[in-house]
């Protein structure tokens, strides 16, 4: 294994699916309707409204109406600091038939409603070209992989970790390399980890950083900014003694080297709730992968996602300056049916089901929005979800606010442009999150995804929430 300390880099306040929130200023959250509005609408903005098609990539760095990024779920994005939304990777569909992973990188123009294949191959399953450690280089490439998560820094540059895919020997495995893509430049830099897949993590001290630390490989995880660095958890991968499994661990991402903050070393750990509401140094989430993450001030929140016994529903607060974990809400029981309440209206009794890979955003209040993923509806069936959920902090209420609580509904397009109460995008998992300026929400493709045929299938449509 490879790791260095390259270089220093100040990391700001914004990851996947947000954009202008900072957790210092707005700490107090929202009692009052969240923004975006609890009202807002579904567009369908752009892409096909059936799913399995193949990219149109046209002329790399040419903006085009007819390029379209192929159908595909689990890729990394982004919103840059100009408010254009970047889209790397996933697995999907490139220009040939079949599937895979996917190394190519993306930037949508609301503006001009266009897409621009900016970086990366048009083929499936490309390996990775590292060059140097720590050197940027055009010729420089990820390999192409799913699961991965990034964040954006200070200086407005596009960061990339981990996931399944190709290494730069062709082995497809997890991964645990650090990559920076520079917007002003269009090139990658391998900035950490192993240009090899199936790494061990290198854990160190417990609250030491250390350049020799490193996550071991893994896809799956989430991702925190906050002004204290980037903060990793969990996820599919590699302990410390290279057993593959359900990561618990706790990891943070700052000057150029990780280090181990808190969970154990070890797959397969279950959690330990404790009571709802009160922190322990005993409590802890246990390994999962493919929740949801947000932040607020000195606060990592996690929600749901795939534990060692099944799906969960559960609200989790890491308090950064204590150390602590705290159990918030939803149950501590696996495959939890959702509780719907009335649509649009805020209870302290409902909560979305337990779910794997819904699509997740913060608006610029502190609020968290999920979408979808696998998981259970109203009536506890297993599939495809398409509700929308919103949870306010200052109140400690979940809030329906779109969308059907049934699983495996088709979506309802309506007019390309237009915004109408009747669409919904169908049920699916996770693709492509942004948030914008004005206060919408935005999501990009998926998995297991229904179409507007009732096909069950990859997807590649664009869609917009937000006021009417």
């Amino acid at each position: 294994m490879r790791v260095a300390a390259v270089m220093v880099v100040a990391l700001g306040l914004e990851g996947c699916g947000r954009i202008d929130f900072d957790p210092l200023s707005d700490a107090a959250g929202s009692a009052s309707p969240p923004w975006p509005t609890l009202a807002g609408t579904w567009m369908w903005i752009d892409g096909p409204n059936v799913g399995q098609q193949r990219a149109s990539y046209g002329t790399r760095g040419v903006a085009s109406p007819t390029n379209e990024p192929g159908a595909r779920d689990n890729g990394a994005s982004w919103t840059a600091r100009d408010g254009s939304m970047w889209l790397f990777g996933g697995y999907g569909l490139a220009t040939t038939t079949g599937t895979g992973h996917l190394g190519d990188l993306w930037r949508f123009e609301p503006s001009s409603g266009t897409w621009t294949w900016m970086h990366g191959g048009s083929t499936l399953d490309t390996a990775g070209t590292y060059g140097a450690l720590g050197v940027p280089d055009p010729a420089n490439q990820p390999g192409g992989r799913n699961d991965p998560v990034g964040w954006v820094d200070a200086a407005g540059d596009l960061w990339l970790f981990g996931g399944n895919g190709v290494d730069a020997t062709a082995c497809t495995s997890e991964l645990n390399d650090v990559w920076r893509f520079q917007i002003g430049t269009g090139e990658w830099t391998w900035m950490m980890g192993s240009s090899t897949c199936g790494q061990p993590g290198a854990y160190g001290a417990q609250g030491v950083p250390d350049a020799a630390n490193v996550p071991g490989a893994r896809g799956g995880a989430v991702i925190w900014t906050t002004s204290a660095g980037v903060w990793l958890f969990g996820g599919d991968g590699f302990d410390r003694a290279g057993t593959n499994g359900r990561l618990g661990d706790l990891w943070r991402y700052d000057q150029n080297a990780w280090t181990w903050i808190a969970g154990s070393d070890t797959v397969g750990q279950p959690p330990v709730h404790g009571m709802l509401g009160v922190s322990s140094p005993a409590n802890y989430p246990g390994g999962r992968s493919s929740g949801c993450a947000w932040t607020r001030s000195d606060e990592l929140w996690l929600f749901g996602g795939g534990a060692t016994d099944g799906r969960r529903n559960d609200l989790w607060r890491y308090t950064i300056s204590t150390g602590l974990w705290t159990w918030i809400a939803g149950s501590n029981a696996v495959e939890q049916p959702g509780v719907y309440g009335a649509r649009g209206i805020p209870d302290p009794t409902t909560a979305p089901g337990a779910r794997i890979s819904s699509f997740c955003w913060q608006d610029a209040r502190g609020d968290f929005w999920l979408f979808g993923g696998r998981g259970r509806d109203r009536a506890g069936t297993l599939g495809a979800l398409s509700d929308l959920w919103a949870y306010m902090p200052a109140t400690g209420e979940w809030t329906w606010v779109a969308g059907n609580d049934l699983a495996n509904q088709l979506g309802h397009y309506g007019t390309l442009g237009v915004a109408d109460a009747a669409n919904s995008p169908g049920g699916r998992d996770i693709g492509g999150t942004w948030t914008r300026g004005d206060g919408s929400l935005w999501l990009f493709g998926g998995d297991i995804g229904f179409d507007s045929t009732a096909s069950v299938n990859q997807l590649s449509d664009l869609w917009r929430f937000g006021p009417p």
